[in-house]
């Protein structure tokens, strides 16, 4: 995350990122976003090369906010999710083409295995088609549908090593109603069971209720001791 905190109000910095990983120093010829973005890319290239205030992330929002700066529907937000929202609107619902991104597992000592996406594949794939020219409504589409592709991938694996056949759809990227749909359709015709939020909101809402309840059992556990 180039500049920490300032790369979720940013979203062209995740974008910076993802490309230095997909290509390192030699970017496809073409490409706008670097262009659009002049000496502060570079400047904000050379400290995310350095490994300066650019700590690592798993979050599936900053690879959204990623996508969104590279197709050019948003590079900097007002408010949280913002990048990631507008990139789900413009996405064509009718759009069934995806992109192959290798999943592997690893194993973790004493614990599950741990799920490793490419998303430099992923990022390479999108960039091919951006400059072949396909539509961004088409590029958005087929990158919703690779994310669903992956979460379907990666729960078939573990459902092989540990016989589970049911799945939580938790977390904030899943208040994307789209995301949501493909996953929920490619799971159940899996033959996944499927629990997805109705009360409980899957975003920070829900992690606060869940601390809550954590601090109430513990607080409760001691007056009992």
């Amino acid at each position: 995350m180039p500049g920490a905190d300032m790369a979720t109000r940013q979203p062209w910095r995740m974008a910076l990122s993802h490309l230095e990983a997909a290509y390192g120093g030699d970017l496809p010829a073409g490409l706008a976003v670097v262009a659009r973005q002049g000496s502060r890319w570079d400047q904000v290239l050379s400290v995310t090369r350095a490994g300066v205030n650019s700590p690592l992330t798993s979050s599936a929002g900053r690879l959204f906010d990623a996508v969104s700066a590279l197709l050019r529907v948003r590079d900097t937000v007002t408010y949280e999710g913002q990048a990631a929202i507008e990139l789900e609107h413009v996405a064509d619902p009718r759009e069934t083409g995806t992109y192959p991104v290798p999943v592997s597992l690893s194993p973790v000592p004493g614990l599950s295995p741990m799920a490793r996406v490419e998303v430099a594949a992923l990022i390479r794939a999108i960039t091919d088609d951006l400059v072949r020219g396909t539509p961004v409504p088409v590029l958005a589409g087929r990158f919703h549908n690779a994310l669903a592709d992956v979460v379907v991938e990666v729960c078939a694996r573990l459902r092989d090593l540990h016989a589970l056949s049911t799945v939580a759809l938790s977390g904030g990227v899943f208040q994307n109603s789209l995301l949501l749909a493909r996953c929920l359709e490619r799971l159940e015709n899996a033959g996944f069971t499927v629990l997805t939020h109705r009360q409980v909101p899957p975003n920070d809402g829900g992690i606060s209720l869940g601390q809550a309840a954590v601090a109430v059992d513990l607080l409760r556990s001691r007056r009992c001791s």
